[in-house]
């Protein structure tokens, strides 16, 4: 997107941001953040965190690239950075991101669970696109692909129904 600056000082002020693969310059994760925080996903990725931006950003680093940082607005509350936090995830298609913005953090663990289920693969898909190597681990933890899949679902759905009855 054209409206996307990039600035190289400090924020205090909390500001809006995306990450962007820097073959395609697609836009994949946009996130709320003060100081560095738009740089910590990078060592999230590194350090095993799990998910589609991370996975997203170790590809890139497998590369030898880096990702792309943007600042898309900065704000002079945090109100108002969640506010265009979200209004800018709903301008794009295909980002990672697990939430919709506008402050994930009190966002109910049923409601994360859903959205996590909603954005999961079909099981065939999800086990074409598993490396070797991750087949290996899933078949030595798991017994073989189809109970982590199970697994992972079923985990969803407890977490939905605990949260709801609570």
């Amino acid at each position: 997107m054209s409206n996307i600056k990039k600035f190289s000082r400090r924020h205090t002020n909390p500001y809006v941001y995306a990450l962007s693969d820097p073959i395609t310059e697609e836009v994949f994760y946009i996130g709320k953040g003060r100081g560095r925080r738009m740089y910590q996903h990078e060592r999230e990725a590194i350090n095993g965190e799990l998910g589609s931006k991370c996975d997203r950003i170790r590809r890139i680093l497998e590369l030898g690239l880096s990702v792309q940082y943007s600042i898309l607005g900065e704000y002079e509350t945090d109100q108002e950075a969640f506010k265009e936090e979200k209004r800018f995830i709903a301008q794009y298609d295909g980002l990672t991101n697990i939430m919709s913005g506008g402050g994930g953090i009190r966002v109910s663990p049923a409601d994360k669970a859903q959205s996590i289920l909603d954005k999961m693969k079909p099981f065939n898909e999800w086990v074409e696109e598993m490396s070797f190597d991750v087949l290996g681990l899933v078949n030595n933890v798991f017994g073989s692909p189809k109970n982590a899949y199970s697994f992972m679902v079923n985990s969803l759905h407890d977490v939905k129904m605990r949260s709801l009855t609570v």
